[in-house]
């Protein structure tokens, strides 16, 4: 049961970052920005702070929820898978968004951070899905398995 404490962990943690980088976006109005805040968030620090955090934390937040109802086996598979993953995206992510490419940048459509945003936060929810779906039926195979080998 450990494992659905740290599943619910990570599940708060993402909620609240990309509700409030979605409230952000939602109440600033940076084209008729008055207060010495909104100037500093429309100046540069929510395009490179917390739209990379958005974007990044937006599929772990649907994949947190749906590991809320798995076994902890899928749970240590996915999270094996994970850990590294998505520290590499976030940092690609940030580095993108915080870094101003010369003429072309990665790919010849688009900026870098265009780029980064629109493969690797959907390629990050697409194999832990097919991860998670994978060991499920797995376990659940295995498990049946057992149960008819046993009698």
């Amino acid at each position: 049961m450990f494992h659905k404490k740290f599943v619910s962990i990570i599940f708060i943690i993402s909620l609240v970052i990309v509700g409030g980088a979605s409230l952000l976006i939602f109440s600033i109005d940076c084209w008729g920005s008055t207060s010495a805040f909104e100037n500093f968030l429309c100046n540069g620090f929510f395009e490179q702070k917390i739209e990379p955090l958005l974007w990044s934390f937006l599929p772990l937040l649907a994949i947190s929820f749906i590991l809320l109802f798995v076994r902890r086996e899928t749970f240590i598979a996915w999270a094996k898978f994970a850990a590294p993953t998505f520290a590499v995206m976030l940092a690609v992510i940030f580095y993108t968004y915080n870094n101003k490419s010369q003429m072309g940048g990665w790919v010849n459509w688009g900026s870098d951070e265009e780029f980064a945003t629109v493969l690797l936060p959907p390629l990050f929810f697409l194999i832990s899905l097919a991860i998670i779906i994978y060991k499920q039926r797995k376990l659940r195979k295995g498990g049946t398995q057992f149960l008819q080998t046993k009698r």
